[in-house]
């Protein structure tokens, strides 16, 4: 079981790494850049000012060394900083995700609390009215889109 483990822990190695690399080429895939279309159109020498911010934020290195900087900064809760709302990106995501994870704690105690006892009754009570109203009714639930079932 422990070699079973490590193998999986050491496999998951590469596969964040390729989700990384992913990732970040999608950022850069992205047409323009925060510059600009945070800047007035209107400003003189908007050019100058858009590569001096570029140059500022790293932009003007090769990708590879971009990647590095981006992994470096984000293990080490550097997450940027949001021009739009002046404010560091991780003290924006941080009541998001505090919201999410109680939410995914409250699904998880709703689940189990109502699963375990629908199991067990119809374990109890095979072939019985509530057993096929009750599997029909999960079915319905399973097989709606997950867009339909989080309204």
């Amino acid at each position: 079981m422990g070699v079973y483990v490590i193998r999986r822990v050491f496999g998951l190695i590469p596969m964040i790494f390729i989700i990384t690399v992913i990732a970040f080429l999608m950022m850069h895939a992205a047409p323009g850049d925060a510059f600009s279309s945070i800047l007035n159109p209107k400003i003189k020498n908007i050019n100058e000012l858009q590569e001096a911010l570029r140059h500022a934020a790293g932009y003007d290195q090769p990708l590879i060394m971009q990647y590095v900087t981006w992994i470096k900064n984000f293990f080490t809760g550097d997450w940027g900083y949001s021009y739009v709302k002046h404010e560091p990106v991780l003290s924006m995501i941080t009541p998001a995700l505090v919201n999410t994870v109680i939410l995914s704690l409250m699904a998880q105690i709703i689940s189990i609390g109502l699963g375990i006892p629908i199991g067990i009754l119809q374990s109890r009570f095979p072939y019985s009215k509530f057993d096929y109203t009750t599997s029909t009714i999960l079915s319905f639930f399973l097989s709606l889109p997950l867009s339909l079932g989080s309204f």
